[in-house]
């Protein structure tokens, strides 16, 4: 379930509250594809990408100069963990067959044994 800042201000205790969660609609659950379509904004960051390849507008460059002790076997390893756990970071965007463009989440682990 969803509950807005505005559902708890109008639910200011612990009474109204309860009722509130215990009446409110229930999470609906949604299928398993392999792919989705894209949102719109999503369609048109794609097309723009797509249109203008070269073009950084949607990057944000930033260089990380790391300190020579840090051991960068331990923050691959952290960031691999990380991507793993959130794996919408990996996600494909890509048209298909149809043209149509659509989205792959990628379901791999990159945890390193």
């Amino acid at each position: 379930m969803t509950v807005k800042t505005s559902d708890i201000h109008e639910n200011n205790t612990v009474e109204k509250l309860e009722k509130y969660v215990m009446l409110a609609p229930k999470i609906r659950t949604y299928e398993k594809r392999e792919v989705y379509p894209l949102t719109g904004s999503q369609k048109g960051i794609f097309a723009e990408c797509s249109k203008n390849p070269e073009s950084t507008v949607y990057n944000i460059p930033f260089l990380f100069e790391l300190d020579p002790t840090v051991d960068t076997r331990k923050l691959s390893d952290a960031i691999a963990r990380m991507v793993s756990a959130h794996s919408y970071l990996l996600t494909q965007v890509y048209l298909d067959d149809n043209g149509e463009m659509v989205q792959r989440p990628e379901m791999r682990h990159l945890c390193r044994k």
